[in-house]
């Protein structure tokens, strides 16, 4: 691959999911989520992370082009489902993220989608010139304390948000009374908040789009799979609304299986957006 339509950056996680009577090991991520989506919907899709050499990416990514760090340790999860609150654990944490090791070739790609889980990266350099560059906020204000147990930080204001495009955070990471915060520093602002779908601002102007009714088995990655979709769809279109729209039917679906098992294909988000 020279340049990809669509490059995703972030570490893979492998995790331990605890819920009710589940027990299970399974692999995950924003970028693993983001890049199985892109991959779904037809574009050429690159993944630039750090793991263990023996990460099963040839099972898990055929057909995307993985630029691997390799590291002694993945970065591993462990996610306690206690009702609809989940206590987090960071058990290791894979190499940082090198900019400088990207493919030069893939600087010029259309979309590029930052996704940090766990302080990988703190900032970017400015290197993606004529890339759509989206970014989820989330790995960015995570700490963990003596126990390894994830907790978000509000000190978030030496975050330096220029040369991204879109941000996207959900409604439990960051406190209303702040929204406007990230609004007056970043184009488009994305807020996900579960079945209540999603509240937009576009230069500081608020929207809000309801979700879809679905039956949720898993709500792991419904977030990087809404983002990566309304990235596809606004870079394509230009139409907040109709992008949204497609993000929260993709989200919809992703939700309805365990995992990444579920995420779907361009003509599964086109049919339940018509329903």
């Amino acid at each position: 691959m020279k340049t990809p339509d669509f490059l995703v950056i972030g570490h893979v996680t492998q995790d331990t999911i605890i819920k009710k009577n589940l027990n299970y090991q399974t692999f995950g991520g924003t970028s693993l989520y983001s890049a199985i989506l892109a991959r779904e919907f037809g574009l050429k899709t690159a993944i630039f992370t750090s793991a263990r050499r023996d990460f099963p990416f040839n099972k898990i990514l055929k057909n995307v082009f993985v630029k691997n760090i390799s590291s002694e340790k993945n970065t591993e999860f462990e996610n306690n489902y206690l009702g609809k609150r989940r206590v987090q654990y960071i058990r290791s944490s894979a190499n940082e993220i090198e900019f400088s090791m990207i493919p030069k070739e893939w600087l010029d790609c259309k979309i590029v989608f930052l996704a940090p889980i766990f302080n990988e990266f703190l900032s970017f350099p400015k290197i993606f010139k004529k890339s759509f560059v989206g970014c989820n906020l989330q790995g960015w204000i995570r700490k963990k304390d003596f126990n390894n147990k994830i907790y978000l930080i509000e000190n978030w204001h030496h975050l330096d948000l220029s040369g991204i495009d879109l941000l996207v955070f959900s409604d439990e990471d960051v406190k209303k009374e702040n929204w406007g915060f990230f609004a007056s520093k970043v184009k488009y602002v994305a807020v996900t908040s579960g079945s209540k779908g999603v509240y937009f601002s576009a230069n500081g102007e608020w929207n809000h789009v309801s979700s879809y009714p679905t039956n949720s088995l898993d709500s792991t990655g419904a977030g990087d799979v809404w983002t990566s979709t309304f990235m596809i769809y606004f870079y394509e279109t230009k139409d907040i609304l109709l992008s949204s729209k497609m993000a929260n039917a993709a989200a919809s679906l992703s939700i309805e299986n365990l995992g990444y098992s579920n995420i779907p294909g361009r003509e599964k988000v086109k049919k339940r957006f018509l329903k």
